[in-house]
């Protein structure tokens, strides 16, 4: 099922990197110390080639199409997933969850302890306390 396959470590531990043609949400991660996919996503900030920052704006057969600078407003470039690392959130940040139920879904990071992140969810007002490595920085389209 998975076209590529490689270990990486990252900030937030070891991964491995699986891409494939299932949907839209197809650069993933998956943290071999918990049964917790993390996925690449549209509207998020990384860093491209341990560099320049951008905006992942669509997702497709590994390959991620990101707009340069903090905002998404610089060239577009097709980048493979394996050379795009998760820009970590910073408190006050808007936040995108990206593994577990509430995947897909935005948030205001209100706090953060240690490797947890205390989040509000947009919409209404749940609090929740997820693993910071399940978010990223939410760029507005």
């Amino acid at each position: 099922m998975s076209d590529q396959v490689s270990g990486k470590s990252t900030k937030f531990g070891k991964v491995k990197i699986t891409s494939n043609n299932m949907d839209h949400h197809s650069c993933a991660e998956e943290y071999s110390d918990e049964d917790v996919e993390v996925r690449f996503m549209p509207d998020i900030l990384v860093t491209v080639h341990n560099s320049e920052v951008g905006v992942i704006r669509d997702v497709s057969d590994g390959m991620c199409k990101v707009s340069l600078g903090s905002g998404g407003e610089g060239d577009t470039i097709m980048v493979p997933s394996s050379e795009l690392e998760i820009v970590r959130p910073r408190k006050s940040d808007h936040v995108k969850i990206l593994g577990g139920s509430y995947l897909g879904l935005t948030c205001k990071l209100i706090g953060i302890d240690g490797l947890d992140a205390i989040v509000k969810i947009d919409g209404n007002l749940d609090v929740k306390i997820l693993d910071l490595a399940l978010l990223a920085k939410f760029v507005q389209p």
